[in-house]
């Protein structure tokens, strides 16, 4: 199976770099492996920017995050999300960063990101996304986190209660 969805994704890929943007959008959600179709989602969104169809990746992104929600096991969407995440990044640097579009594609990487958390993503394993599109969070996160640690102490990323999501991370028992 894992053979098989990765195929699957480098022949999107490859439908992409052949210009059959609508082929590729289009295996792509019949795609049934979440992370590999949160994978081979993002050249099809990159493209469609490019080619100037901005309405049509804001709606495939967005779909697909529906999507994840809907289907992906807790683990597998955490991943999915994030990648989701990234797409949008890398979607927001191809855009003029004074458009409002670009402001659009940051606040989809936010959720995204916020979603990959809430299903366990760990905010320091995403730290560089984070950095990318919300860079006052992360700087802030990072003071805290160099605040937290005890004097001549155990540092906090040692701490085993911590939790992944880092200070003030603990996301109570609904996990």
């Amino acid at each position: 199976p894992w053979e098989r969805a990765r195929v699957v994704t480098e022949l999107a890929e490859a439908l992409v770099q052949a210009g059959a943007i609508d082929e590729a959008l289009k295996m792509v959600s019949v795609m049934n492996d979440p992370t590999s179709r949160s994978r081979a989602l993002s050249p099809v969104i990159m493209a469609l920017v490019r080619q100037g169809s901005s309405d049509a990746a804001v709606e495939a992104i967005s779909a697909e995050l529906g999507w994840v929600r809907g289907v992906a096991e807790r683990r597998d969407a955490a991943g999915c999300y994030a990648t989701l995440a990234e797409a949008c990044a890398d979607v927001s640097d191809l855009v003029d960063s004074e458009s409002t579009i670009r402001g659009q594609w940051l606040g989809l990487a936010r959720s995204a990101l916020a979603c990959s958390w809430l299903y366990g993503e760990s905010v320091w394993d995403q730290f560089g996304i984070l950095m990318r599109v919300a860079p006052e969070l992360a700087i802030q996160l990072v003071d805290e986190r160099v605040l937290a640690e005890p004097e001549g102490g155990t540092p906090p990323e040692l701490e085993p209660d911590l939790g992944a999501e880092g200070p003030g991370g603990h996301t109570g028992s609904y996990r």
